[in-house]
């Protein structure tokens, strides 16, 4: 499983850490991001944007410079609370 610090690296799990791959940085995973035509978000659980490509800025009408991180994708996108989506999966039988 991958993880994202703070530090602006990407770091894996014990487990995969185990089968020898190292992380990657940050800025390279934006820029694999970037070359896809599809807008792309990700997003922590509570919503708060940790990535997002050039094609979902423009949907979203963000100046490259802007911070999404200052966006959060259930509230200010979706309308919703966190809580409603996680419910509505946990209903779905979704992990």
């Amino acid at each position: 499983m991958t993880h994202f610090s703070m530090t602006g690296m990407i770091t894996t799990s014990p487990a995969a850490e185990q089968r020898g791959f190292t992380g990657v940085s940050r800025a390279a995973v934006a820029g694999l991001l970037d070359t896809l035509d599809t807008a792309l978000a990700l997003a922590e659980r509570g919503g708060r944007i940790v990535l997002i490509n050039e094609r979902a800025r423009k949907c979203l009408v963000l100046d490259v410079g802007a911070e999404a991180a200052e966006i959060n994708l259930f509230q200010d996108i979706l309308g919703v609370e966190a809580a409603q989506i996680f419910a509505r999966l946990k209903e779905a039988n979704v992990k």
